[in-house]
């Protein structure tokens, strides 16, 4: 892990973006997958019951509660010859893989209770892995610059990376769900996963440098103890709220939509060309979001976003049978409006983290994306959590026709939840005080109070 002597960049060079990027290509692969398929392959492949799996993500979501404040925390105050948060990246890989790898293959021998506790510890050893990486790597992109729009820039080609990794995602449900024997193809594509997520972090760990004055501002509290501060940030409480209901309406949809696509729109098979449609359209629009945002207020932006993706809830109501023209009309529109959050959230977190700085003189980038990946990861965690027991209580019963009251759980799950999420969130929105005036005003006060440092680990 080479040094360098520039701090934060004012303008992040391309090789440091790329290698940045990297990891977000895999690590949104696993991601994705498991969020997006592993309820309905434990359903219909495992034949695990779907309120069981839900009540497994729950369980995991408790755990996050416990992990993702601790491993923030310790990365903010981790003091080392190369930085931060890249010893954290680096530890993280191959645990990563590994119990990516345990989720997909568990032993052919083990069924019913076995089969069940196999994918709860192991869906407990990823996601206590993928916070030891995810929690310090987006934490390192909040760090690469301090401009307003550059961390846009940052945070844009992530999003590119991001949704490059749901594309290949996409690539392996089409494989799943047409294999002829899904548990093999599942593990093999799990283990090719692995390796390139392996590699991935390593390209980040020795491509992106590190701002060395951050170090040893991390605070010098307990863990949880400085989880408060982002509670006493009030447009960090505000962002709280708003990640956790955009992505519970955005996961309820993504995880039924195999289901809808199956059982009402009669299709099945045909999920991962919606899904590719709906990320073709944000991967295209990405830049456009980038160079907007430049003249629009950022959280403007992202709300009319978020009215959109309300219109495309509202819409998958009245889809049936034989509708796929129009759900894959409904999904490209998604998709381009799914890329307003992923590219502006991120950078308004980081301006968020700046009024931290300058109410305290601490850099806690760990600690508040922590807070906020915890926010997400609790609202996909319940996401399942509901459509299981939802899927259970309606009288769902995998690979046969569905009963009315199924059907209706599923649209449920799929349009009304996720549309009256999203409106919920373009209120609070609304009252994001976050805007590129307010930034200018806290970074002034950040440079009247910390010492001029230099360098970077």
């Amino acid at each position: 892990m080479k040094s360098s002597s520039a701090t934060a960049f004012e303008s992040v060079p391309r090789r440091v973006l790329v290698a940045y990027a990297a990891p977000a290509l895999s690590s949104s692969f696993v991601f994705t997958a498991v969020s997006l398929y592993l309820l309905k392959y434990s359903t219909d492949v495992l034949l695990i019951a779907p309120a069981t799996v839900g009540l497994i993500f729950g369980i995991a979501r408790f755990w996050d509660a416990v992990t993702d404040p601790l491993i923030g925390h310790l990365s903010d105050r981790t003091r080392t010859r190369w930085g931060r948060r890249r010893p954290w990246l680096a530890a993280s890989a191959i645990p990563v893989a590994v119990a990516y790898f345990a989720i997909w293959s568990p032993p052919a021998a083990f069924t019913g209770t076995a089969l069940a506790v196999w994918l709860c510890v192991a869906i407990l050893l990823f996601y206590a892995a993928v916070t030891t990486f995810s929690v310090p790597y987006t934490a390192l992109g909040a760090e690469l610059s301090e401009s307003y729009h550059e961390r846009t820039r940052v945070f844009g080609a992530k999003a590119v990376a991001d949704h490059l990794g749901i594309v290949a995602a996409a690539g392996s449900l089409l494989l799943m769900e047409r294999a002829a024997d899904p548990r093999s193809t599942a593990a093999e594509v799990a283990a090719f996963a692995g390796l390139i997520l392996v590699g991935a972090i390593a390209w980040a760990v020795f491509g992106v440098p590190e701002p060395a004055d951050h170090q040893g501002r991390g605070g010098s509290r307990a863990p949880y103890a400085s989880f408060g501060d982002v509670f006493r940030n009030r447009d960090a409480r505000l962002l709280l709220a708003v990640f956790f209901l955009e992505m519970l309406g955005y996961q309820s949809f993504v995880v039924l939509l195999p289901y809808m696509t199956e059982y009402i729109l009669e299709n099945p098979g045909s999920t991962a060309f919606y899904l590719f449609g709906a990320i073709a359209a944000t991967l295209l629009t990405i830049p456009l979001w980038v160079r907007l945002s430049r003249r629009l207020d950022k959280a403007r932006l992202w709300g009319a976003s978020l009215a959109v993706k309300t219109a495309v809830f509202a819409g998958l109501a009245f889809v049936g049978a034989g509708d796929s023209v129009a759900i894959a009309s409904l999904t490209v529109v998604f998709g381009a409006a799914t890329g307003v959050g992923a590219v502006l959230g991120p950078s308004l977190k980081a301006d968020v983290i700046d009024v931290d700085e300058a109410a305290t003189g601490e850099r806690k980038e760990g600690t508040f994306f922590a807070a906020w990946g915890l926010a997400i990861k609790m609202a996909i965690g319940f996401a399942i959590l509901m459509s299981g027991f939802v899927l259970s209580a309606t009288g769902f019963r995998p690979n046969v026709a569905q009963t009315p009251e199924a059907l209706g759980g599923i649209r449920f799950l799929v349009s009304v939840l996720p549309a009256l999420c999203h409106v919920v969130a373009i209120v609070l929105l609304r009252r994001l005080q976050m805007n590129e005036r307010t930034h200018r005003e806290v970074r002034r006060r950040i440079d009247a109070r910390r010492p001029s440092l230099e360098g970077v680990s």
